[in-house]
């Protein structure tokens, strides 16, 4: 059980702490002082842009992998007519 929580769940975890650690953060600085908040913003820009490059990218990998409707059929399939 402690296994499947720090080693496959372990990621997860990480990821939702920072990010809750970065609305916090950018919450704060916003109340004290507006210029420093700008950092946390671009941090989190910057990570929303980093899931969506990693998206985009494995979106083509798998719609690469798929074959082309236009292409001819690699294996067509037995004639089942009966001769006369």
């Amino acid at each position: 059980m402690t296994r499947v929580v720090f080693v496959e769940l372990g990621r997860p975890l990480l990821a939702i702490a920072g990010a809750l650690g970065l609305i916090m953060a950018t919450l704060i600085l916003l109340i004290t002082n507006q210029m420093y908040a700008l950092l946390p913003i671009a941090m989190i820009g910057g990570g929303i842009w980093y899931m969506v490059r990693r998206d985009r990218r494995a979106a083509r990998e798998a719609e690469a992998a798929l074959p082309s409707p236009y292409s001819p059929p690699q294996n067509p399939p037995p004639n089942h007519l009966p001769r006369r």
